[in-house]
């Protein structure tokens, strides 16, 4: 008997452990399986199941009758994917038991049980989420569905329960134990690259994240504008009216450019230094990134910042703009044709933008 808990609890915390490291690192390298993820943690429950109930015809313990954890794996699938992973998890391992020794009553019994219970504690955690502070009570309502019908199974039913009971505490709580470091630590590594990527106080992605898009563009040879935001006169602002009047303003420029992205699906906004943001925009051809630049210029024209004395401050920015490939074909060309046109546009004075192509060209000279 402890050889076959031994069997059991070792596939289900390997296999659960190795799925939810295997999820975690997809996951946060590509950010794609989030919508998926109920329906990722109730296939890979199934495999799981399927592999326990493989190992459990290999051994016919009288006590362990419906003892092989399936119960702990459901309770881990609604867990780690909710109401949904759990019915998934339940029906296909339910499916699975019917036939996976041929057709008979204990067969039958025992994957229509599967069913009902995933079902039912589905339903409850719709209405109640699974936590891990309340797992016990889904694993007492388990234990006495299945022990319900162990009692029509079983001569010594009673001994099965307890002992069901007694074997799935340690393979839950040591399983979900695990898991809650890995998360605490999955967790702890997403913030400190969250923050070693992220401008502190404008809440906006820094010029490593900058890079990071670009470069990615590039490679993938997607066009984009590069827009150069900088706010006029900015030193004059901090010196006449204080830092914490400077600061207020960035804040303010980093919710607009927020809000900006969420209206412009494709453009992102970044802090690369002082008074100075960047706004990339995918797809986005000359015409519409000067026509993105005098929005940006308009709105934040129209921002203000009270000041002690009653009175308010405002301020304007100057916008210079440059498009991928046309304008440059690396990281460096782009990025210094977006600060050419930077330049031309602080030249003509305050509140100007310009682009790259508005730039006059220098006529080559002709050999005589």
């Amino acid at each position: 008997m402890f050889l076959e808990y031994a069997v059991y609890f070792s596939l289900l915390f390997t296999f659960v452990i190795s799925f939810y490291l295997a999820y975690q690192l997809l996951e946060q390298s590509t950010g794609i399986y989030k919508e998926f993820h109920p329906w990722i943690v109730g296939f890979a429950a199934s495999i799981t199941g399927l592999l326990l109930m493989k190992a459990s015809t290999h051994f016919k313990s009288e006590y362990l009758i419906n003892g092989d954890l399936r119960n702990v794996l459901l309770l881990l699938s609604g867990w780690l994917g909710g109401p949904i992973s759990m019915g998934i998890a339940a029906t296909l391992i339910g499916i699975t038991r019917i036939y996976i020794s041929g057709l008979s009553e204990i067969s039958i019994h025992s994957g229509i049980l599967t069913i009902i219970v995933g079902l039912i504690l589905a339903l409850l955690a719709w209405w109640k989420p699974i936590k891990f502070r309340n797992l016990h009570y889904y694993l007492l309502l388990s234990i006495l569905f299945y022990a319900s019908s162990i009692a029509l199974n079983a001569e010594n039913w009673l001994i099965s329960a307890v002992l069901l009971f007694i074997i799935s505490i340690p393979a839950l709580y040591i399983t979900a134990f695990v898991i809650r470091l890995l998360n605490n630590q999955f967790n702890k590594i997403h913030t400190i690259e969250k923050m070693v990527e992220t401008d502190f106080l404008t809440g906006l992605p820094n010029i490593r994240k900058c890079k990071c898009i670009i470069d990615r563009y590039i490679q993938s040879e997607i066009p984009f504008a590069l827009l150069l935001i900088d706010i006029d006169q900015f030193s004059k602002i901090n010196m006449k009216h204080g830092v914490m009047v400077g600061d207020q303003f960035l804040r303010k420029i980093g919710e607009l450019l927020k809000e900006f992205n969420r209206e412009h699906p494709g453009s992102t906004s970044i802090r690369i230094s002082g008074e100075e943001f960047y706004l990339i925009c995918k797809d986005l051809p000359p015409a519409s990134s000067l026509q993105y630049a005098y929005d940006i210029s308009k709105s934040i024209s129209k921002m203000s910042v009270d000041l002690e004395d009653g009175s308010s401050a405002s301020i304007s920015v100057s916008v210079g703009i440059a498009n991928y490939p046309e304008n440059g074909k690396t990281i460096y060309e782009i990025a210094q044709s977006t600060h050419d046109a930077f330049r031309l546009a602080t030249t003509k004075g305050n509140n100007q933008i310009v682009h790259y192509n508005q730039i006059p060209k220098t006529p080559v000279p002709m050999d005589k």
